[in-house]
């Protein structure tokens, strides 16, 4: 069964030059384009490289990853896309650019992160984590609610101003 891919080499190409794509997947010297069978195999390495990570911490299982894909999650893509360069790169002998060792270095930093928890993927419930929220509780639910002023040692409770 093939690794799912979360991103397309479509999109990939739109991350990166794609003349520097072409000659990274390229084994014969001329321009290979960015669609070609190893740039899909890099792109399936990566998207499992980050599903490995993903899992392990136990944050998110394969679903969240596919609807995180659907919605065009940024982020996702981001990662994979740069996992994917990296592993062009790494199919060559040779000396990294340095912006892309940098890109390498922030990316398996983000990768751990995201492996150890500590790092998380858009989701609706951790975007609103840690913002401050107001619920104003109706009469009718305040009526039938218990609270701990509802004890009868404890005074009366005040319902109306003075």
């Amino acid at each position: 069964m093939a690794q799912q891919s979360y991103i397309s080499a479509a999109e990939f190409a739109e991350m990166f030059d794609t003349r520097v794509i072409g000659q990274l997947s390229s084994d014969t010297g001329t321009d290979a384009g960015t669609s070609n069978a190893i740039v899909l195999a890099c792109i399936e390495k990566a998207s499992g490289e980050l599903e490995a990570a993903v899992l392990k911490a136990g944050r998110y299982t394969e679903a969240d990853l596919l609807l995180l894909q659907t919605d065009d999650d940024s982020q996702l893509k981001q990662i994979v896309g740069k996992l994917t360069l990296l592993q062009l790169y790494n199919r060559r002998q040779g000396v990294i650019p340095s912006t892309v060792e940098d890109m390498r270095r922030d990316t398996l930093e983000q990768l751990d992160m995201l492996a150890k928890g500590t790092r998380i993927l858009r989701d609706e419930d951790a975007v609103v984590a840690g913002k401050a929220r107001i619920k104003i509780i109706s009469q009718t639910v305040r009526n039938t609610a218990r609270f701990v002023s509802d004890v009868p040692n404890l005074p009366p409770r005040r319902t109306r101003l003075i």
